[in-house]
C-alpha cells in the first residue's frame, strides 16, 4: 500500500474466494470474498492510496465460475476473470474519496455473497486509518445462492450483521477496524455499505468531521455524531479525540446489533483512546 504524498504505482494481488462464512453464533455459511492470498476470509482486502496514485491490480480467479471486477464510480469497463482465470490492470485516482470495488455478475449476486471492498484515496497523511466495511446477510439467502437459486431481492431480512466481515465482540479483535489512537490524533475511518440495507452510524463520546461523502458533497466539513449510510454510499470520517476513554460507536438501527436475532452480536466497535 501507499505510504506516502507522492505519487506513485501501487501493484497488488487480489484473489476471488469462496468459502464458509463464519458467523458470530459459530455456524457457517456459503460466501466470498476479496483477499490477499488464495485463503478464504470475510475480510476483502482494503486499499489505501493518495490521490494521483495509481493501483496496478492482478486480479486471480480461485473459483470455478466466472467473476468480474468492477470499480464503482471510475468509468472503466470491468475486468471479466475465467474460471481460475487471472485479470490485470491499472486503475488511476485522480481525486480523494472511498471507491466501492465488487463482483457485478448475476445481478450483483457474488457481491451480495460478501465479494465487494473498499479502495481508500486520502486526502493526507492521517495519524491513524481505520477501514469499516459494513454489510449483511441473510443465512438462507447464501444457502440458497449457493445452490444456485437467485434470492428474491424485494423480501431481504437479514439475520447477520457484520464489520469488515465480523460482528461484535469479534470485531474487537480486527485491528484494521478498532479504532485505537491518543487525544489530539487526527483519525480518518472509511466508510462503505457494501450490503443493501440502509445502516445509521452512531459515534459516543466524538463528533466526526465528514471529509468526503459519495452521496452528497453538501455534507463536507460537517461535524456530527450520527451518519447514515445508503447501500453504496461512502464516506471519510475525521475523528480529533480531545478525551481518552473507551467510547463504543454502534448502528442506531437495533436489529443491526443482532446476530442471529440475539443482541448484541452485530454491528458495533469499541474505540480506545489513550
Amino acid at each position: 500500500m501507499s505510504t506516502n504524498l507522492t505519487a506513485t504505482i501501487v501493484t497488488d494481488t487480489l484473489y476471488f474466494n469462496r468459502g464458509g462464512f463464519p458467523a458470530v453464533d459459530s455456524t457457517t455459511f456459503p460466501a466470498c470474498a476479496w483477499n490477499s492470498s488464495t485463503l478464504y476470509s470475510p475480510l476483502n482486502q482494503p486499499f489505501q492510496l493518495f490521490p494521483g496514485d495509481q493501483l496496478a491490480l492482478t486480479v486471480i480467479n480461485t473459483d470455478t465460475a466466472a467473476h468480474s471486477f468492477v470499480i464503482k464510480g471510475l468509468a472503466i469497463p470491468s475486468l471479466l476473470i475465467a474460471a481460475l482465470g487471472t485479470a490485470n490492470d491499472t486503475f488511476s485516482f485522480a481525486t480523494a474519496g472511498i471507491y466501492i470495488y465488487y463482483d457485478s455478475l448475476d445481478a450483483s449476486l457474488y457481491s451480495y455473497l460478501g465479494a465487494a471492498g473498499m479502495i481508500a484515496i486520502e486526502p493526507k497523511q492521517p495519524d491513524g486509518r481505520f477501514f469499516w466495511n459494513f454489510h449483511e446477510f441473510s443465512k438462507q439467502w447464501n444457502i440458497a445462492a449457493d445452490s444456485g437459486i437467485t434470492p428474491g431481492w424485494n423480501n431481504f431480512d437479514p439475520d447477520y450483521f457484520t464489520v469488515n466481515g465480523s460482528s461484535y465482540p469479534f470485531i474487537d479483535d480486527d485491528s484494521t477496524a478498532k479504532v485505537t489512537g491518543a487525544t489530539g490524533d487526527t483519525i480518518f475511518i472509511h466508510c462503505a455499505n457494501t450490503g443493501l440495507s440502509v445502516h445509521s452510524v452512531h459515534f459516543h463520546g466524538y463528533h466526526c468531521r465528514v471529509v468526503f461523502s459519495s452521496k452528497d458533497s453538501i455534507q463536507v466539513n460537517w461535524y456530527k455524531d450520527s451518519f447514515p449510510l445508503w447501500p453504496g454510499e461512502t464516506a471519510i470520517l475525521e475523528i480529533v479525540p480531545d478525551k481518552p476513554g473507551l467510547f463504543p460507536v454502534h448502528d442506531h438501527n437495533l436489529m443491526a446489533q443482532t446476530g442471529n436475532r440475539y443482541y448484541n452480536h452485530g454491528m458495533m466497535l469499541i474505540m480506545k483512546i489513550q
